[in-house]
């Protein structure tokens, strides 16, 4: 066991490692990792650092090489190695616990679940059945620990605050910040705890700062945990909720929001976790209908917080980036991401922000400068080659140098990284551009008419089974907007969920079709209520 100042020393170096990745010092947070490969604390800073480049790079290899790390990291901290399996022994037996002993053991338990919760979003992130059914069970497994784990903290964390008043809380201490509850019920059926840990935890051994440092440290892996479940395709819905639990998206963010204010490393990555979710996963996704920029105010916030330990961090100011793009402030956005892609030590951020460079681009219909940033990411993505250069070809025509664009068309895709279903859907797009020019300039008074009509060339059209779907969501979006036609949007929703299969991106298209019928719901009970 170790002593409180070597364990002291050991969460130090962590929230150093994790600050100098963050910080745009790559190589020397690398180097820490190497040196200090046998401190758990350190090798679990390494496995959040190695998470964030695989979401970032969104590249087979890199998730593949983060997944045996966690797989390993999990392995050398679970339940079976030497140092838990004595203080096992000790719960078993009559032997007298410490409160380090018992904090260690609560801390190597949310570690294992930190890991699995990781590797189930990574595995989700690549998508294809097999993964999808390894990132459920994964869910499974996490869940099982976190509903034992965060009940008995968060119980803890409650007695402490009643007995210590908010004033005498110490500096730094978020006054008013409460976890999240647990639900009324457990989600999963759980083994009890051991006699002897429930005893020890009941009478209020464990000191009130080791109580509030535990309840930060769980409330990222839980809060990531409960939104990661929430934004789940459709079709994944029933097969979570016959794994045995449900999602709670409030509880989510809560315990994300009580993460960012503690003292755990974890803390700033839970400030990443909630941009990503503001900024990026709600206009996605529609979580918020036609009101792209819900997620600002929050957004903005986190940002002004983190300013004086972050401000230059390279993914910091990717998210400034995209705050300013959500308020088509799109010059601002664009030397934002110069700014993030400048920072030399990380290639994954830079290819991240040259593709959103070209994206606003394109938006200020610079075809040239949207073209550049495409032709560079064609030559050094390895995420999907062929989609940039799909791109850049479409930008080279739309400029006008048709020549360019046709001699991109007529050239052979690059090879993909190990996605098909992409691949082929490029390889239709760029046939359908070779063949007779689908791009139109279509104003916003004539979309209904084109709408319905794609709705009814798509029905038939096996080359393009995307395009039905597609179609019926927006024309229900768009009926849904006006009372009187709502009716018709709630059909179409339906109808686009429920008569269309194995589609290109049919996972993405069913957690937007999802959202609007609840926000459909939501305006129907309040027209009642009045």
């Amino acid at each position: 066991m170790l002593s409180t100042s070597s364990k002291e020393m050991n969460m130090e170096l962590a929230r150093e490692s994790i600050d100098m990745f963050l910080n745009n010092r790559v190589v020397e947070a690398e180097e820490l990792f190497r040196h200090h490969d046998e401190n758990w604390h350190v090798r679990m800073a390494q496995c959040y650092a190695a998470v964030m480049s695989a979401v970032v790079t969104f590249e087979t290899a890199q998730l593949e090489q983060t997944l045996q790390l966690l797989k390993v990291t999990e392995k050398a901290v679970a339940p079976g190695s030497g140092l838990v399996s004595q203080l096992k022994s000790k719960l078993k037996g009559t032997e007298q616990l410490q409160e380090a002993e018992v904090v260690e053991l609560l801390e190597r338990q949310i570690v294992v679940a930190d890991c699995q919760v990781c590797a189930a979003v990574l595995n989700f992130l690549q998508q294809d059945l097999g993964s999808c059914v390894k990132g459920s069970w994964g869910l499974r497994r996490a869940w099982k620990t976190y509903d034992r784990i965060y009940g008995q903290i968060s119980a803890m964390y409650r007695q402490v605050q009643q007995e210590v008043p908010v004033d005498a809380a110490e500096p730094g201490e978020p006054a008013g910040c409460e976890p999240p509850p647990l639900p009324a019920r457990p989600l999963l059926p759980t083994s009890s705890s051991s006699p002897s840990l429930s005893a020890f935890l009941r009478c209020g051994a464990v000191s009130a700062e080791a109580v509030r440092a535990l309840m930060g440290s769980v409330s990222l892996g839980y809060g990531l945990f409960q939104l990661c479940v929430s934004l789940l395709p459709s079709k994944f819905v029933k097969v979570v909720q016959l794994l045995g639990f449900q999602s709670d998206r409030s509880a989510a963010l809560a315990a994300l929001m009580f993460c960012r204010t503690s003292r755990d490393m974890r803390a700033p990555l839970a400030s990443l976790a909630l941009l990503w979710y503001h900024s990026v996963v709600r206009p996605l996704l529609s979580l918020d209908g036609r009101n792209v920029a819900a997620g600002v105010a929050t957004s903005e916030l986190l940002l002004r917080e983190t300013a004086g330990r972050y401000g230059q961090a390279a993914l910091f100011q990717f998210f400034r980036g995209r705050v300013l793009r959500l308020q088509s402030d799109l010059e601002g956005a664009i030397a934002a991401y110069e700014v993030a892609a400048s920072q030399g030590q990380q290639q994954e951020v830079r290819l991240l922000c040259l593709h959103e460079i070209g994206w606003c681009r394109l938006l200020q219909l610079d075809w040239v400068g949207a073209f550049v940033a495409f032709s560079e990411l064609a030559q050094q993505s390895r995420w999907s080659r062929a989609f940039y250069h799909y791109l850049a070809a479409v930008c080279s025509g739309a400029s006008g140098d048709v020549t360019l664009s046709a001699g991109l068309l007529s050239a052979a895709l690059p090879p993909g990284a190990g996605r098909p279903d992409l691949d082929a859907f490029l390889q239709r797009r760029t046939a359908a551009l070779r063949h007779g020019g689908v791009l139109d300039n279509t104003s916003l008074q004539q979309a209904e008419r084109h709408y319905r009509r794609a709705l009814v060339l798509g029905r038939d059209d096996r080359s393009r089974p995307h395009v039905a779907p597609h179609a019926s969501y927006e024309l229900a979006v768009m009926y849904c907007g006006q009372p009187q036609r709502r009716a018709e949007g709630r059909a179409l929703l339906e109808s686009a969920r429920d008569a269309y299969k194995d589609y290109d991106f049919e996972s993405r298209l069913g957690v937007r079709i999802q959202s609007a019928l609840k926000r459909l719901e939501k305006v129907t009970r309040e027209e009642r209520a009045k």
